[in-house]
Protein backbone atom coordinates (compact mmCIF):
# COMPACT_ATOMS: atom_id res chain seq x y z
CA UNK A 1 0.00 0.00 0.00
CA UNK A 2 1.22 3.35 -0.92
CA UNK A 3 2.10 5.54 2.03
CA UNK A 4 0.48 9.48 1.23
CA UNK A 5 2.54 12.63 2.21
CA UNK A 6 1.59 14.95 0.09
CA UNK A 7 0.73 18.50 0.95
CA UNK A 8 -2.40 17.65 -0.21
CA UNK A 9 -3.25 15.48 2.31
CA UNK A 10 -2.47 17.87 5.16
CA UNK A 11 -4.57 20.53 3.55
CA UNK A 12 -7.63 18.78 3.37
CA UNK A 13 -7.62 19.62 7.22
CA UNK A 14 -5.06 22.62 7.60
CA UNK A 15 -7.19 25.13 5.72
CA UNK A 16 -10.45 26.80 6.09
CA UNK A 17 -10.72 28.86 9.58
CA UNK A 18 -7.06 28.02 10.30
CA UNK A 19 -5.34 28.28 6.92
CA UNK A 20 -2.15 26.61 7.32
CA UNK A 21 -1.71 25.30 3.43
CA UNK A 22 -3.18 28.31 2.22
CA UNK A 23 -0.61 30.61 3.88
CA UNK A 24 1.96 28.31 2.93
CA UNK A 25 1.54 28.70 -0.87
CA UNK A 26 1.77 32.48 -0.37
CA UNK A 27 4.95 32.06 1.82
CA UNK A 28 7.26 31.73 -1.67
CA UNK A 29 8.84 29.54 -4.10
CA UNK A 30 11.76 28.22 -1.48
CA UNK A 31 9.38 27.13 1.37
CA UNK A 32 7.09 25.99 -1.69
CA UNK A 33 9.87 23.59 -2.88
CA UNK A 34 9.54 21.86 0.86
CA UNK A 35 6.70 19.64 1.80
CA UNK A 36 4.91 19.19 5.32
CA UNK A 37 7.25 16.90 6.19
CA UNK A 38 10.75 18.62 6.22
CA UNK A 39 9.62 20.42 8.91
CA UNK A 40 6.98 18.22 10.66
CA UNK A 41 6.85 14.73 12.02
CA UNK A 42 3.71 13.10 9.94
CA UNK A 43 1.92 11.15 12.80
CA UNK A 44 2.68 14.04 15.66
CA UNK A 45 2.67 17.25 13.94
CA UNK A 46 5.83 18.07 16.30
CA UNK A 47 8.70 19.79 14.51
CA UNK A 48 11.11 17.68 13.58
CA UNK A 49 14.31 19.53 15.67
CA UNK A 50 13.62 20.74 18.81
CA UNK A 51 13.65 23.84 18.37
CA UNK A 52 11.86 26.10 15.64
CA UNK A 53 15.15 27.31 15.09
CA UNK A 54 17.05 23.96 14.43
CA UNK A 55 14.44 23.46 12.05
CA UNK A 56 14.58 26.35 10.50
CA UNK A 57 18.25 26.05 10.34
CA UNK A 58 17.91 22.85 7.90
CA UNK A 59 17.67 25.14 4.79
CA UNK A 60 18.24 28.87 6.66
CA UNK A 61 21.74 28.12 8.00
CA UNK A 62 23.09 31.35 7.21
CA UNK A 63 20.32 33.82 8.94
CA UNK A 64 21.00 31.22 12.12
CA UNK A 65 24.22 31.39 12.03
CA UNK A 66 23.69 35.40 11.66
CA UNK A 67 21.67 35.56 14.57
CA UNK A 68 23.22 33.28 16.81
CA UNK A 69 26.08 36.25 16.62
CA UNK A 70 23.64 39.13 18.34
CA UNK A 71 22.23 39.81 21.02
CA UNK A 72 18.86 37.88 20.20
CA UNK A 73 20.98 34.87 19.68
CA UNK A 74 22.75 35.00 23.21
CA UNK A 75 18.84 35.82 24.80
CA UNK A 76 17.74 32.10 22.95
CA UNK A 77 15.06 33.98 20.60
CA UNK A 78 14.07 31.39 17.83
CA UNK A 79 12.67 31.99 14.66
CA UNK A 80 8.94 31.40 15.30
CA UNK A 81 9.11 34.70 17.74
CA UNK A 82 9.31 36.76 15.02
CA UNK A 83 8.67 35.03 11.48
CA UNK A 84 5.39 33.73 12.69
CA UNK A 85 2.66 35.80 13.82
CA UNK A 86 -0.36 34.34 14.54
CA UNK A 87 -3.90 35.17 15.62
CA UNK A 88 -7.03 33.21 16.51
CA UNK A 89 -9.57 33.20 14.40
CA UNK A 90 -12.56 35.77 14.62
CA UNK A 91 -15.99 33.35 13.52
CA UNK A 92 -18.20 35.98 14.80
CA UNK A 93 -16.71 38.18 11.87
CA UNK A 94 -15.59 35.53 9.53
CA UNK A 95 -11.63 36.74 10.07
CA UNK A 96 -9.77 33.34 9.57
CA UNK A 97 -6.74 32.48 11.96
CA UNK A 98 -3.01 33.18 11.22
CA UNK A 99 -1.22 30.70 11.94
CA UNK A 100 2.11 32.09 10.97
CA UNK A 101 3.14 30.05 8.01
CA UNK A 102 3.54 32.85 5.34
CA UNK A 103 6.77 33.58 7.46
CA UNK A 104 6.32 37.00 6.37
CA UNK A 105 7.83 40.10 8.28
CA UNK A 106 5.25 43.10 7.82
CA UNK A 107 5.83 46.18 9.37
CA UNK A 108 2.69 45.93 10.73
CA UNK A 109 2.91 42.67 12.42
CA UNK A 110 6.63 42.82 13.49
CA UNK A 111 6.66 44.68 16.71
CA UNK A 112 9.81 45.24 18.18
CA UNK A 113 8.43 46.46 21.76
CA UNK A 114 6.81 43.39 22.44
CA UNK A 115 9.99 41.98 23.66
CA UNK A 116 12.22 45.10 23.74
CA UNK A 117 10.88 47.65 26.25
CA UNK A 118 12.74 50.38 24.83
CA UNK A 119 10.29 53.45 23.86
CA UNK A 120 11.73 55.63 20.97
CA UNK A 121 11.46 59.18 21.61
CA UNK A 122 12.12 61.49 19.25
CA UNK A 123 13.30 58.98 16.71
CA UNK A 124 9.64 57.61 16.71
CA UNK A 125 8.89 59.76 13.80
CA UNK A 126 11.10 57.24 11.81
CA UNK A 127 7.85 55.41 11.71
CA UNK A 128 5.36 53.03 13.33
CA UNK A 129 6.19 48.94 15.20
CA UNK A 130 9.27 47.64 13.94
CA UNK A 131 9.95 50.08 10.73
CA UNK A 132 11.08 52.70 13.32
CA UNK A 133 13.79 50.11 14.59
CA UNK A 134 14.86 48.62 10.75
CA UNK A 135 15.09 52.22 9.94
CA UNK A 136 18.75 52.43 11.42
CA UNK A 137 19.15 48.37 12.00
CA UNK A 138 18.32 47.19 8.83
CA UNK A 139 18.36 43.26 8.49
CA UNK A 140 16.79 42.18 11.51
CA UNK A 141 18.84 39.14 11.58
CA UNK A 142 22.68 40.93 12.19
CA UNK A 143 20.78 43.92 13.86
CA UNK A 144 23.93 45.98 12.22
CA UNK A 145 23.99 49.50 11.53
CA UNK A 146 22.50 50.00 7.77
CA UNK A 147 22.55 53.47 5.90
CA UNK A 148 20.07 54.07 3.21
CA UNK A 149 22.65 53.30 0.72
CA UNK A 150 22.34 49.70 2.17
CA UNK A 151 26.10 50.13 3.43
CA UNK A 152 26.20 48.53 6.93
CA UNK A 153 27.92 49.73 9.70
CA UNK A 154 29.09 47.49 13.17
CA UNK A 155 26.84 48.48 16.67
CA UNK A 156 29.90 50.19 17.87
CA UNK A 157 29.90 52.88 14.65
CA UNK A 158 27.02 54.65 15.05
CA UNK A 159 28.80 58.36 13.37
CA UNK A 160 27.94 57.56 10.04
CA UNK A 161 24.40 56.40 10.66
CA UNK A 162 23.42 59.37 12.61
CA UNK A 163 25.40 61.24 10.12
CA UNK A 164 22.87 60.68 7.04
CA UNK A 165 20.12 62.18 8.96
CA UNK A 166 21.71 64.91 11.60
CA UNK A 167 24.38 66.03 8.98
CA UNK A 168 24.37 69.54 10.36
CA UNK A 169 25.58 68.38 13.52
CA UNK A 170 27.88 66.09 12.27
CA UNK A 171 29.38 68.48 10.34
CA UNK A 172 29.94 70.75 12.98
CA UNK A 173 31.32 67.71 15.02
CA UNK A 174 34.15 67.61 12.48
CA UNK A 175 34.54 71.67 12.72
CA UNK A 176 35.35 71.32 16.23
CA UNK A 177 31.85 72.94 17.67
CA UNK A 178 29.80 69.82 18.78
CA UNK A 179 31.31 67.56 20.90
CA UNK A 180 34.38 65.56 22.03
CA UNK A 181 36.10 66.96 18.10
CA UNK A 182 39.40 66.26 19.20
CA UNK A 183 38.87 62.23 20.17
CA UNK A 184 38.41 59.90 16.49
CA UNK A 185 37.10 57.21 18.20
CA UNK A 186 34.48 59.18 19.70
CA UNK A 187 30.64 57.64 19.25
CA UNK A 188 27.48 59.43 19.04
CA UNK A 189 26.28 56.74 21.03
CA UNK A 190 28.60 57.66 23.73
CA UNK A 191 26.97 60.91 24.62
CA UNK A 192 23.00 60.30 23.09
CA UNK A 193 20.89 57.24 23.94
CA UNK A 194 20.05 56.21 20.09
CA UNK A 195 16.90 55.68 21.41
CA UNK A 196 16.24 58.44 23.86
CA UNK A 197 18.61 61.24 22.46
CA UNK A 198 19.06 63.13 25.61
CA UNK A 199 22.98 64.14 27.22
CA UNK A 200 22.60 63.72 31.48
CA UNK A 201 19.03 64.04 31.48
CA UNK A 202 18.15 66.73 29.19
CA UNK A 203 16.52 65.88 26.13
CA UNK A 204 18.55 67.44 22.74
CA UNK A 205 16.24 68.44 21.03
CA UNK A 206 13.21 70.41 22.95
CA UNK A 207 10.66 71.02 22.12
CA UNK A 208 9.48 73.77 19.99
CA UNK A 209 7.51 76.05 22.31
CA UNK A 210 4.07 76.87 21.10
CA UNK A 211 3.65 80.63 19.36
CA UNK A 212 1.21 82.29 21.60
CA UNK A 213 -1.29 84.15 19.16
CA UNK A 214 -2.35 87.55 19.51
CA UNK A 215 -5.88 88.89 20.48
CA UNK A 216 -7.47 90.16 17.54
CA UNK A 217 -7.97 94.02 17.98
CA UNK A 218 -11.93 94.64 18.56
CA UNK A 219 -13.36 95.86 15.30
CA UNK A 220 -15.93 98.65 16.82
CA UNK A 221 -13.88 100.57 19.48
CA UNK A 222 -11.05 100.47 16.28
CA UNK A 223 -13.55 102.14 14.67
CA UNK A 224 -14.58 104.69 17.27
CA UNK A 225 -11.06 105.92 17.60
CA UNK A 226 -10.73 106.69 13.41
CA UNK A 227 -14.29 108.08 13.69
CA UNK A 228 -13.31 110.48 16.84
CA UNK A 229 -10.14 111.53 14.98
CA UNK A 230 -11.88 112.48 11.93
CA UNK A 231 -14.06 114.60 13.74
CA UNK A 232 -10.76 116.41 15.65
CA UNK A 233 -9.18 117.07 12.49
CA UNK A 234 -11.99 118.65 10.63
CA UNK A 235 -13.08 120.73 13.81
CA UNK A 236 -9.53 122.48 13.88
CA UNK A 237 -9.47 122.70 10.31
CA UNK A 238 -13.20 124.75 10.82
CA UNK A 239 -11.80 126.63 13.49
CA UNK A 240 -8.39 127.69 11.76
CA UNK A 241 -10.60 128.81 8.85
CA UNK A 242 -13.29 131.29 11.04
CA UNK A 243 -10.08 132.51 12.59
CA UNK A 244 -8.41 133.81 9.43
CA UNK A 245 -11.83 135.25 8.24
Amino acid sequence: MRRDTSVELCASCHSGPYPTYEEWLDSGPAHGAADCLKCHDQHTSELTFETSTGTCGQCHDTHVEQVQGTLHGEEGVECSDCHMTQRPADFINGTPAKTGHSFSLSDQELDCQSCHDRPLSKHDALGEMSYACLSCHGDIHELKLELVNRDVYPLDNSVPLCAQCHNERYTAWKQGTHGSFDDPEAQCAECHDPHDPVISGFATLPSIPQREEAEPTPIIPLIMVIVVAEVLVFAVYILRRQSSV
